[in-house]
């Protein structure tokens, strides 16, 4: 038990990989197969971000490898499936643009915020993860599992599956949770300068 935390993280990596092989050479004919298949790879990868840290923290397991692998795992799941999502044959190629789009501003926001973190670090602060992007993770795990689902439950004839509108929102609430938790990140930053001062 006292590395069955780390083995999660190092799981969720793993599970990153069999995700985006799946999403990139669709080994199934049925693309609604494919489709369920890439969702609940996903869900078992997310969920692993939920156990580990408790695992860790009850054993009392936690370590500065978890702590450093941890949030790079986090990263290498959400990130890549929008990647993925950006050249997937699954998606049609407005909602292949938006996906890219979002995988650059998330990518963009980890960047400034890890620097802004190692920055802090150097001064004798500590950046801890606040409730924005807490959120912001929760909403891109949902947003990453409607698009792949958005075919499953809606019929294809319908209006919300040929417009994508449902998809469409999710990424515009996503793309803003992403804005907003790098603002409060650097706004907690500027409040801990200013106390220390």
């Amino acid at each position: 038990m006292k590395h069955a935390a780390n083995v999660l993280t190092l799981a969720r990596i793993a599970l990153t990989a069999v995700l985006v092989f799946l999403m990139l050479f669709n080994p199934f004919s049925d693309e609604t197969t494919a489709r369920i298949l890439c969702a609940v790879v996903f869900l078992v990868a997310a969920l692993t971000d939920l156990f580990d840290g408790k695992i860790a923290r009850r054993t009392g397991s936690v370590s500065d490898f978890g702590k450093f692998l941890d949030p790079v795992a986090d990263k290498c799941l959400i990130t890549s499936a929008f990647i993925a999502f950006a050249v997937t044959p699954y998606l049609d190629e407005s909602l292949r643009v938006f996906c890219a789009i979002a995988a650059i501003v998330i990518l963009l926001r980890d960047l400034c915020v890890t620097s802004l973190r190692l920055v802090a670090a150097t001064q004798g602060r500590v950046l801890a993860a606040i409730k924005s992007g807490k959120f912001k993770t929760f909403w891109q795990c949902v947003t990453i599992l409607w698009i792949f689902l958005e075919g499953v439950f809606l019929p294809r004839e319908s209006e919300l599956y040929r417009t994508h509108l449902l998809s469409y929102c999710a990424l515009g609430v996503c793309l803003v949770l992403v804005v907003y938790s790098a603002i409060s990140i650097a706004y907690h930053d500027r409040k801990q300068k200013t106390a220390g001062q």
